[in-house]
């Protein structure tokens, strides 16, 4: 007999409103998707048995009343755990490999002239989350992004920083194993080009 499985995935139909919200919320909170609904699912099976289904209803819906509009999401989410739950292939993290440079003008010892640098990484995220890392020197550029995925869709969302100077704040749509490449100018010489490949994990 094969042992039981450690971990199972379940499917959860969301308006596409309500899942966005969900994710926008979580985020803020430092928290992934799945931590918010295996918590929620948690706090329903500690709950006694007790109490009928028309009960609980009830005491969640009147919960709903009393929450502000951008709580609804995480709400709507517990509503839907008992009645709407098949199995299904869950969205795994998402593997996002970087590639690209950031050239800026400088000038030294009266002389002009530009600094080239260089960055190629692959960093693991989940929606939602954000994500930043900063290439090194004296006055480093920093690069915060955030993963957003809509149906079979990607939105990549960046903001780029040379030292205190804001670069550009780029948005681009992608999907799974579509390379997508990012270029922004400045009249002073500065530039920015990145290449970005999503895959699943």
């Amino acid at each position: 007999m094969k042992p039981p499985k450690k971990s199972e995935t379940l499917e959860i139909r969301l308006s596409h409103p309500d899942k966005t919200a969900l994710q926008i919320k979580a985020s803020h909170e430092g928290r992934t998707v799945s931590d918010v609904v295996r918590g929620l699912i948690s706090v329903y099976i500690a709950e006694p048995d007790t109490r009928s289904t028309s009960t609980k209803l009830t005491e969640l819906l009147m919960t709903l009343k009393s929450k502000p509009k951008s709580a609804l999401a995480t709400a709507a989410a517990c509503v839907a755990l008992p009645f709407a739950i098949v199995p299904f292939a869950a969205a795994e993290p998402i593997a996002l490999k970087l590639d690209g440079e950031y050239i800026e003008p400088v000038v030294e010892n009266g002389t002009e002239g530009t600094r080239t640098r260089r960055f190629d990484t692959e960093i693991h995220v989940e929606t939602g989350d954000s994500y930043e890392f900063i290439v090194g020197g004296s006055d480093p550029f920093s690069l915060t992004l955030s993963v957003t995925e809509v149906g079979d869709e990607l939105l990549i969302d960046m903001k780029i920083y040379g030292g205190e100077d804001f670069i550009g704040h780029p948005k681009v749509k992608t999907q799974i194993n579509t390379p997508v490449r990012i270029e922004i100018g400045h009249d002073d010489g500065q530039t920015f080009t990145m290449n970005a490949l999503p895959t699943r994990q």
